[in-house]
């Protein structure tokens, strides 16, 4: 579980760990990676919280964050642009419980995501209901890899751009530019 920076991260943190309180069936592994920006008040009162439930690991922040992503079974997440691209290269579940405000971004990105059956998405709203943030942790595990969903979405962009370039490098029918000719 990552709030990427964590500035506005708290509010996720809390609302899985009421899930957690909520149901003790839900004893799966956890790694909490609160982010540099959350506050210390909210990083005391997580990390109490997580002190009196098991199989939670709190870290303040993760320089090396894609290794422990690339081994997690799924991710949660507010959906920020790189915590979406790295669910999507390391082929993750994922839950996602995106900011509304005062950017829609993330709640743009996670609708199409869900829309196209990449990720489950909670309303940030909803989500503070901790049996309903425990029913879609539930489900979690159970949701397709993104990859199973080839041809509703190319997750092969850095092999297309590549592709791109080395054809228009290879073209010795493409003029150079004005600049490059002298």
């Amino acid at each position: 579980m990552t709030a990427g920076g964590g500035g506005d991260g708290g509010p996720l943190m809390q609302q899985v760990l009421a899930a957690r309180e909520f149901d003790s069936s839900l004893n799966f592994p956890l790694v909490m990676i609160l982010g540099p920006f959350m506050a210390a008040d909210q990083r005391e009162e997580i990390r109490e919280r997580a002190r009196r439930l098991s199989n939670i690991i709190v870290r303040d922040f993760e320089s090396q964050i894609e290794s422990i992503m690339m081994r997690a079974s799924a991710i949660v997440s507010m959906g920020g642009y790189n915590t979406f691209c790295e669910i999507l290269s390391f082929d993750k579940r994922a839950l996602l419980v995106p900011r509304c405000r005062p950017r829609r971004e993330q709640l743009i990105r996670a609708t199409r995501a869900a829309e196209l059956g990449l990720v489950d998405v909670l309303d940030p709203l909803a989500a503070a209901d901790p049996k309903v943030m425990a029913e879609a942790l539930r489900r979690l595990p159970e949701r397709p890899l993104p990859s199973s969903l080839q041809g509703r979405i190319n997750l092969d962009g850095l092999e297309t751009v590549c592709g791109a370039v080395g054809d228009y490098i290879n073209d010795v029918t493409c003029p150079l530019p004005a600049y490059a000719a002298m």
